[in-house]
């Protein structure tokens, strides 16, 4: 049926002259939409009186019969707590009046039949989501791979437990504002923590959605970004006299997340004896061509790109090495 019952009473004299005609009038329309453990029905009348009550009726599967299941004052109403993928038919039936004296009082409208079929249609809510690593612990392993610690909140305790989560996406990507690509997909409700591993840097930024057992995927958690925490020193003293002890000028042990340096290392005149991109640096003491430099004092100037979150970052160094 794609629409309602449209109806008019003609008065006609000796059956041949129409003397008048009551105004048009309608069934009741039902539309039924189906969403997560509920229907939803809504409905249209075009009358001349006035609708005050609704009764609504749902097909008993036992015994074929309309069972009267609730009352609306409105034109909605909703069935809840139902099972998704089962048929739930429905039909409405109105009370009226036109208020006025010596006419039929009330007046009763019924709808055609009208199913539907409950589905999951709603997501969970999202998660909450934290980020730790070893910039907030200074106990942990400095060491690679580096550990980012992502931990989150479970949508079917957060949101009163109405939810049916069954699994995550976890979203990431190296740098702050650049498109978040998925990482990986874990499962289980209650399986609310992650180690993303790195062999080079901390910086990222996470997010987190939730799915539910019938692929709805919730919006995505807050953004959660981390910074690397860089560490490089440099000493302003080695040896290089072949002892096997600080023969190398290197940075401090456990220097990281540096992504290159411009090193230039000039004698006392300022001629430039060395120079180099390397992190490590790595300086025996001689120069470019390879020949031993005289004993005495160095001046160098390093420029330090940081990986960040938010791109390289630049700092440097002008000191004496000797």
């Amino acid at each position: 049926m794609d629409g309602p019952y449209r109806y008019k009473v003609d008065f006609y004299v000796k059956g041949t002259t129409l003397l008048g005609s009551t105004r048009d009038a309608s069934s009741l329309f039902l539309t039924v939409a189906s969403t997560d453990q509920t229907n939803i029905l809504s409905w249209e009348a075009n009358v001349p009186w006035s609708n005050y009550d609704y009764k609504i009726f749902r097909k008993n599967d036992v015994t074929g019969l309309f069972d009267p299941i609730g009352n609306s004052t409105t034109k909605k109403y909703e069935d809840r707590g139902l099972i998704n993928g089962k048929e739930y038919c429905y039909y409405v039936e109105s009370e009226g009046t036109y208020s006025v004296s010596g006419l039929l009082n009330p007046l009763f409208n019924k709808s055609q039949e009208a199913c539907g079929v409950p589905i999951d249609t709603v997501p969970p809510c999202p998660p909450v989501l934290a980020v730790t690593n070893l910039c907030d612990d200074p106990t942990a392993n400095p060491s690679p791979p580096y550990l980012n610690k992502l931990s989150w909140t479970n949508p079917n305790e957060a949101c009163g437990g109405t939810d049916d989560a069954v699994s995550y996406n976890i979203w990431y990507t190296p740098l702050e504002g650049e498109p978040l690509l998925l990482l990986t997909n874990q499962s289980g409700a209650t399986n609310i923590t992650f180690d993303h591993a790195l062999e080079t840097q901390l910086a990222g930024c996470y997010a987190v959605s939730a799915i539910d057992s019938v692929g709805n995927e919730s919006l995505l958690s807050n953004l959660f970004c981390v910074d690397n925490c860089p560490n490089y020193e440099l000493p302003n003293a080695f040896t290089p006299n072949g002892d096997g002890a600080n023969d190398i000028y290197t940075p401090f042990p456990g220097w990281r997340f540096v992504q290159s340096v411009d090193m230039q290392i000039f004698n006392r005149w300022g001629n430039l004896v060395f120079q180099t991109t390397d992190p490590n640096i790595s300086w025996s003491g001689k120069n470019e061509g390879g020949n031993e430099l005289s004993e005495g004092t160095y001046f160098f100037v390093c420029k330090v790109y940081e990986s960040r979150v938010g791109g390289v970052v630049l700092r440097g160094w002008l000191f004496r090495v000797g």
